[in-house]
């Protein structure tokens, strides 16, 4: 009996041992497999018009993913499902110089704290003006197609508002309807199109030209005078040009 039971006990450990050897070969499997897919999807084919560029601006999935890793906002995983890798292909990438160079670029991009948030940055500026300044222009659309705001003159501008407002007391009151234009809404608009001129650099603000101490600026006019005035040292008629009369003539007076 007791040799019965070590025979079903060696046998046990046997499978065992074999049962452990299978896991370990198909996990070693799963990771060459693991391995080529990161290999292929990390080595991919430079179109030949982006060749000069070089191979590495050429994959602007490893731009992208050298900047994320500078922003610092992401995971490793967040990075490797936002730029389509995977994250053995960014661990790998992390091992070559030049993409650590090109990571510390970002970073070094980076370091002004502005840049560090989305306000901070002129691209996103304009992107939320622009997203604003189409929000408002739905909505001057959709006034334009109101056929109670088509009463008013110009109503199909967009511009409009309509107001009710009650005149009278007790028997007499009654409901008057206003059209006001939207003052605001414009000012809005073109507030916006101001910031976003600002942020391109295209807005200059007009400034008064003034003189010393904010005072009048003071213009000094220059005539030209002619030649023939001009030389004063001339004589005419036989004088000079003061009157004097000429030399060895004779101041003949009446008695």
């Amino acid at each position: 009996m007791a040799r019965k039971n070590r025979k079903q006990s060696k046998s046990a450990r046997k499978k065992a041992e074999q049962h452990a050897r299978a896991q370990s070969r198909r996990k070693a499997a799963n990771a060459a497999g693991a391995s080529g897919t990161s290999q292929k999807s990390c080595t991919q084919s430079v179109p030949p018009d982006l060749a000069k560029v070089g191979t590495f601006l050429a994959d602007l999935r490893k731009e992208k993913t050298a900047q994320l890793l500078a922003e610092k906002d992401l995971s490793i995983i967040d990075i490797a499902a936002a730029v389509g890798v995977s994250r053995e292909c960014i661990r790998l990438w992390q091992q070559e110089a030049e993409f650590a160079a090109r990571v510390a670029d970002h970073t070094a991009m980076l370091a002004d704290l502005s840049q560090r948030f989305l306000i901070g940055r002129k691209a996103y500026r304009l992107g939320n003006l622009q997203e604003r300044l189409l929000r408002m222009q739905r909505v001057m659309d959709a006034r334009a197609a109101d056929p109670e705001l088509q009463k008013a003159g110009g109503g199909d501008a967009g511009l409009f508002v309509r107001r009710l407002r009650m005149i009278g007391s007790g028997e007499n009151a009654m409901v008057v309807e206003e059209f006001e234009f939207d003052a605001a809404l414009d000012k809005a608009m073109r507030d916006t199109e101001k910031q976003a001129a600002q942020e391109c650099g295209q807005w200059a603000e007009k400034k008064e030209v003034s003189g010393a101490g904010g005072g009048p600026l003071l213009l000094q006019i220059i005539e030209e005078v002619a030649d023939d005035d001009a030389d004063s040292g001339k004589s005419t008629e036989g004088g000079s040009a003061d009157g004097t009369p000429p030399s060895g003539s004779e101041d003949v007076s009446a008695e």
